[in-house]
């Protein structure tokens, strides 16, 4: 994006992530007015920007943080975006070619970068941090594990520990989790819940909602099966009681 005369804030600030994969600095901070729609449903703002010096097909992002105060609501799919005015509805269109080249230049292999020249690209930055915690591509240990009864060899429970842990730590961790080994619930009925007086937990439901049936919902065999072994549990518990002849029963869910 030209810039023209316009002087930014280089004091203004911090380095961003995401656009590279690296760290980006920043080269300054612009307020600029922007112009969303067309006349007469149309409306202006200033729009504060962080500028980068970094390749990309876009000239500038709008983020939440304009998004937001515009009161728009954004369509990826119809590539449009419309917002209230003081006349009516204010639309802003995306053209499908030009969406689709900028997508292919963004997925050029960056070497084939190397013959164009810097631009300055202009970023309206949302203030929140996105932290995204990479998913586990599988459920199991990283290292071997050891089982170690809490309590003497006739009961049987036990704690799993890993087996490469240094043997001075390993010892105060099983010391640590014996001392503590009545906190542990091993069974629904060591959990006996909250007193009413303390906590109760309800539905806050309109008594003016209308209530609605659901149909008998029926499992297969190996679901039913392990409905009854969690159903047994809770029964055994003191969790739940058995009501004859109910008038309104919510189907099981199964919650993996």
């Amino acid at each position: 994006m030209d810039l023209g005369d316009r002087k930014f804030d280089t004091s203004k600030g911090t380095p961003l992530y995401g656009f590279t994969g690296n760290e980006v600095k920043l080269v300054g901070v612009i307020d600029l007015p922007v112009l969303f729609g067309s006349p007469p449903c149309q409306i202006s703002r200033i729009v504060k920007f962080h500028v980068v010096n970094t390749i990309s097909s876009f000239n500038a992002i709008i983020g939440r943080t304009t998004i937001g105060p515009v009161k728009a609501i954004t369509s990826i799919a119809h590539l449009k975006m419309k917002f209230p005015t003081e006349f009516g509805v204010g639309e802003v269109c995306r053209d499908q070619r030009a969406s689709r080249q900028c997508y292919l230049g963004n997925s050029i292999p960056k070497n084939r970068h190397s013959q164009i020249s810097e631009i300055h690209q202009v970023v309206e930055v949302d203030p929140r941090e996105i932290i995204e915690v990479p998913k586990p591509s599988n459920c199991e240990p990283n290292e071997e594990l050891e089982e170690v009864d809490l309590y003497d060899v006739s009961v049987d429970k036990k704690v799993q520990l890993g087996a490469m842990l240094p043997p001075d730590i390993k010892e105060q961790l099983i010391q640590t989790l014996r001392n503590f080994a009545d906190i542990f619930a091993w069974d629904p009925k060591d959990m006996p819940g909250i007193p009413e007086e303390i906590a109760l937990h309800r539905l806050n439901i309109s008594p003016e909602a209308r209530p609605v049936k659901q149909k008998t919902m029926v499992f297969s065999s190996e679901k039913q099966e392990a409905i009854d072994v969690e159903i047994n549990k809770l029964l055994k518990a003191g969790f739940i009681k058995e009501v004859q002849f109910p008038q309104w029963i919510a189907n099981a869910v199964m919650m993996g």
